[in-house]
């Protein structure tokens, strides 16, 4: 099974980039739940066997990932064990922050085909897309986000010996955007 996720700091543009890949991959439009994993939404892309991990509805400003509960992180890695076992040809794909930690970035770059998309963004760009969203997140809390992906992006040095795992891309402008857009769908299908 082919996992890409996708991580980096609040405005750095993860979910405009995947709402992209939602309408070209033509995924369901609501999200699908099973049963036995009710804090694991997803959606799918029939004709390509591929999920995308979280909630992508119409006129959301945060997507994906984020429309998860803050406990989903053990049930998602229960969710890719079980649909593994029912075929592992799958390609999962996923973006945000409830799910960019380091015990679920290890388990799937541990477990699985796994590719790590780290999307960057300068300062002044991140803060005047926090205006547009009207994003009310604090410094504090933002800062934390840094921290917490600093820590992913060290443990690929620490546990693989070198980022083979791990794709930097800066999205600062839609030259950039597309770039990384371009890179995923290749990476994708």
């Amino acid at each position: 099974m082919k996992i890409i996720y996708v991580i980096g700091e609040p405005g750095t543009g993860k979910t405009t980039l995947m709402k992209r890949v939602f309408e070209y991959l033509n995924f369901s439009k609501t999200p699908r739940i099973q049963e036995q994993f009710p804090l694991v939404p997803y959606h799918v892309s029939e004709s390509l066997g591929i999920f995308m991990l979280g909630k992508y509805e119409d006129g959301e400003v945060f997507a994906g990932t984020d429309r998860m509960s803050m406990a989903v992180q053990p049930w998602a890695i229960k969710f890719l064990e079980d649909i593994e076992k029912e075929n592992d040809d799958l390609v999962i794909i996923g973006e945000g922050d409830r799910l960019s930690t380091p015990t679920f970035i290890e388990h799937i770059v541990d477990k699985y085909d796994a590719i790590i998309y780290y999307i960057r963004a300068f300062e002044e760009i991140k803060k005047a897309r926090y205006r547009e969203r009207g994003s009310n997140q604090s410094d504090i809390w933002l800062q934390g986000r840094v921290t917490k992906l600093n820590n992913i992006v060290s443990m690929f040095n620490m546990v693989n010996g070198n980022l083979h795992n791990l794709k930097k891309f800066d999205n600062n402008n839609l030259e950039d955007q597309e770039k990384i857009y371009q890179s995923l769908i290749q990476d994708l299908v």
